[in-house]
């Protein structure tokens, strides 16, 4: 008789394959149109000293909120879980307010003014759709590659740590924040931020990929590194994609909805046991 987890794996594998057919469908049915022009992106106003100052702002957020909200807790008496998803609500919380801080407090404005919220969407969407197919190809190359030379491939901590929840609230709180607050924080530090300030610098393909091996490295546990490296390229990738998305049609709305619903799918895809 077959276990329940074993229809929730192939469940898992057959929206993972609906994913990867619409999403080349998208990406043929786009490369049959005859070529446009990339949106105009709104210029980066300051020099490299502003985007340090964003980068700085972002990462001290991401250290003191996780303290203070640590300290404030301390004797609640939390499980080890709860613990684990409040320092991680605390660190994108606070990765926010340093964005938030760069973009209002100092009057440096860090977005475009997107209009036509319904395109944001679609677009968001359609970005979602391409980039699944590449990186399901891209991480099954590239993680077979790794065995082949004998490396490690590990689950990612991020993934691990929501497979070890058993708590339905604290899925929900660790799924909200990878959907909604990763998404608006990463896509403005690293496609409206970090690209947009290399677009104007360098060629195009040094602005995408240079920012996209940046995004990668980010996600790299340096306290355990061959934990990280089967999800490297992947992530880069994924940046590299979004970032050309972004320059494409110059709405950084665009990404942050990409971001969220490729989050929220490959957090689905855990849960149902394909990517643990």
């Amino acid at each position: 008789m077959s276990h329940p987890a074993d229809y929730s794996y192939v469940a898992g594998a057959g929206v993972e394959g609906v994913l990867a057919l619409a999403g080349l469908a998208v990406l043929v049915r786009r490369r049959a149109r005859p070529s446009r022009e990339p949106a105009a992106l709104t210029p980066w106003a300051g020099g490299g000293a502003d985007f340090l100052l964003l980068f700085l702002l972002a990462i001290c957020g991401a250290l003191i909120v996780p303290q203070i909200v640590g300290r404030a807790v301390r004797s609640a008496g939390l499980s080890r879980n709860a613990r684990d998803v409040l320092a991680m609500l605390s660190s994108q919380g606070g990765l926010l307010a340093g964005v938030v801080a760069f973009h209002f407090g100092l009057g440096r404005r860090l977005a475009d003014r997107a209009t036509g919220r319904a395109s944001v969407w679609r677009s968001g969407a359609a970005t979602a759709l391409v980039a699944f197919p590449l990186i399901f190809a891209v991480t099954l190359v590239w993680q077979n590659g790794l065995l082949w030379l004998g490396l490690p491939v590990e689950t990612q901590d991020r993934v691990q740590n929501l497979i070890d929840l058993h708590s339905w609230v604290l899925r929900a709180l660790y799924v909200g924040a990878a959907v909604v607050v990763a998404p608006v924080t990463e896509e403005a530090i690293f496609r409206a931020g970090l690209f947009r300030y290399l677009r104007g610098i360098t060629p195009r393909g040094v602005a995408i990929w240079a920012s996209a091996l940046v995004f990668g490295l980010m996600h790299v546990d340096f306290r355990s590194p061959a934990d990280s490296l089967a999800s490297l390229v992947p992530m880069v990738v994924l940046g590299a994609i979004f970032a050309a998305a972004y320059e494409r049609t110059g709405r950084i709305g665009t990404t942050m909805v990409a971001h969220g619903l490729f989050n929220l799918t490959m957090a689905l895809l855990t849960l149902l046991g394909v990517n643990a």
